[in-house]
């Protein structure tokens, strides 16, 4: 009778044991999230929002908005620019084109420098003109050439070189590659419209259609 009595109390050890353990790593679990909020959020932010720094055509709160990441010495993002300017002077205020860096200097030895150069013109007001620019001097890019479009435009060309050489948009270019490698970005142009994605040289009507399907869902056609 006694041995069967010292088996239960063993069982009641046992069981009192696992009962403090929980509560021990529940009390750490509670504690670990108090300590966590609200400065330290769980979450990161969502990468397909448009952000302050982001180059933008177009209206920030246009009901479709295109979000292109993007290498200066591709030529399938040299194609897909074409169509994403006609695109976007088709639908005016309806579409807004946020344009990101993606350099791939693996094979596009030019196109992070390239990137820089361009946040360079857009330091003096012009970055979509020099991005046309360096895609139109796609096959020959180089200083020369950054220093010879920054000329054609009338920035101060004293000020581009400096800002050129001092590489002072490096971090802003690294930020953008990260935030693309965070989206399972692999290759050039790839794009978002409206969070939808969209890899390759998409064509006008391709795009086209995209965007007539989404503005005909958010604005039903009348009958």
């Amino acid at each position: 009778m006694a041995k069967k009595n010292s088996k239960g109390l063993g069982v009641s050890i046992i069981m009192a044991s696992l009962i403090l353990a929980g509560a021990i790593i529940y009390g750490f679990n509670s504690l670990s999230s108090m300590l966590l909020a609200p400065n330290q959020p769980v979450q990161e932010p969502d990468r397909l929002i448009v952000q302050e720094n982001d180059h933008i055509k177009g209206e920030k709160d246009a009901l479709v908005t295109i979000i292109e990441f993007s290498d200066f010495q591709d030529p399938f993002s040299k194609e897909f620019y074409k169509n994403l300017k006609k695109l976007t002077n088709e639908y005016g205020d309806k579409v807004s084109w946020v344009y990101r860096h993606f350099p791939v200097v693996s094979i596009h030895p030019e196109a992070k420098i390239a990137a820089i150069a361009s946040e360079c013109a857009y330091k003096q007001g012009s970055f979509w003109q020099y991005a046309e620019g360096l895609f139109n001097n796609q096959d020959d890019l180089n200083k020369e050439t950054y220093l010879d479009i920054a000329e054609n435009l009338n920035l101060n060309v004293v000020n581009f070189q400096n800002c050129l050489e001092s590489q002072e948009f490096d971090t802003k270019i690294r930020k953008d590659y990260k935030q693309g490698l965070e989206l399972g970005i692999n290759g050039t142009p790839t794009t978002f419209i409206n969070k939808e994605t969209m890899v390759g040289a998409i064509s006008y009507n391709a795009l086209k259609a995209e965007v007539e399907s989404i503005l005909e869902e958010i604005i039903p056609q009348k009958k």
